[in-house]
């Protein structure tokens, strides 16, 4: 009898000093400011002998409070700007095809494209001939007109995807704020429901969150000189014989670059640099939008200069082409190309043109 307590006495002890050595990570965890918890101080406070500091305890939502979101997909408004890039595509169609229309553009509910033509019956019949699988022609048409809608199971199977997007896009901005075990579920109506056990701040976690994301492909409108004004009114970018040197006025700077046009020959396009993003977004505003039209935006992307590993990074303006021609709604797949030799890329000063088309992710 006694041998036997002696048994047990001893399985809960060795029980007990598991449970305590599996608990130490936790114990420098906890003993941080809440700041620190994530960064290296908390990985150097834990002693080799112990479990990996990624083993520490994570208290949920009911423990250490947080922020509880539920979002809505606003997915009628996805689906009236399906319909919107259908209308162009219908209109590019019926142009390629010869057939005369007046315009393509959607209905006054937004949920139709209505083309507008003398001969509607044709229209009809062409459009369904290529879109068939996805669209139909419902009645109630004005004269001279036919509206083109979607099949209710494309409907459906668009709303199902623009959940699953907004889903993962959510996580994926989760993800980069370090929250550890984030809870994000879809619910009925279109919703997601999102928990974040230790994030403090609704406001911003509701900021973030709230942004629509579209991927969008839009023409560079090399052709314009509306951007040329700003020499007047900037300063040109430093530079020497190897390059742009950086830091770049707090006002940005204006630069030129040759582009080859599409009907042949090439000008000098001139665009806005600055060393910070904030501040060319500044020089936009004050110097740049006065000056494009309604039917023309200016997008920012980053640039570098230097050589090897020692290279400084930059911001510079695109003139584009306010019409989107292509989103990430048609691409299915993306993935990196095989690895191939390339040739050494030639000095920016040097460079006869660059891409014509411009990508911009809003998020």
């Amino acid at each position: 009898m006694e041998r036997s307590w002696y048994w047990r006495i001893a399985l809960v002890a060795g029980v007990l000093l598991f449970s305590l050595y599996q608990l130490v990570p936790s114990w420098f965890y906890f003993r941080l400011s809440p700041d620190k918890r994530l960064g290296p101080d908390y990985e150097a406070s834990v002693p080799r002998w112990a479990p990996p500091a990624r083993r520490h305890l994570n208290l949920g939502l009911d423990l250490q409070g947080g922020i509880h979101l539920a979002m809505g997909v606003d997915v009628d408004r996805a689906v009236k700007a399906k319909v919107a890039r259908r209308a162009d595509e219908i209109g590019d169609f019926l142009r390629e095809k010869g057939i005369a229309f007046a315009q393509s553009a959607p209905s006054a509910d937004g949920n139709r494209v209505e083309v507008k033509a003398a001969d509607p019956r044709q229209v009809e019949s062409t459009v369904l001939d290529h879109y068939g699988t996805e669209m139909y022609s419902p009645a109630g048409a004005p004269p001279g007109a036919v509206w083109l809608a979607f099949k209710g199971k494309v409907i459906q199977d668009f709303q199902s995807k623009a959940v699953e997007q907004a889903e993962k896009t959510i996580r994926n901005r989760v993800d980069k704020w370090g929250v550890t075990e984030p809870d994000i579920k879809r619910k009925a109506n279109n919703q997601i429901q999102i928990q974040l056990p230790g994030f403090k701040d609704p406001e911003k976690a509701k900021e973030l969150l709230g942004r629509t994301a579209q991927l969008e492909f839009k023409i560079a409108d090399d052709e314009s000189p509306a951007l040329d004004g700003v020499r007047a009114e900037l300063p040109a970018c430093p530079g020497d014989r190897n390059g742009l040197t950086l830091p770049l006025p707090e006002t940005g700077c204006w630069l030129v670059e040759g582009v080859e046009l599409p009907a042949g020959g090439s000008r000098q396009v001139t665009y806005l640099a600055a060393s910070r993003r904030d501040q060319l977004e500044a020089a936009i505003a004050r110097y740049a939008k006065p000056k494009i039209s309604r039917d023309q935006e200016i997008g920012i992307g980053e640039a570098t200069v230097g050589q090897g590993p020692i290279r400084e990074r930059y911001y510079r303006t695109y003139l584009l082409k306010a019409k989107t021609e292509l989103t990430g709604d048609y691409i299915s797949d993306a993935r990196r190309p095989p690895t191939a030799p390339r040739a050494p890329a030639a000095p920016w000063w040097s460079s006869p043109c660059r891409p014509r088309a411009g990508g911009s992710w809003r998020g």
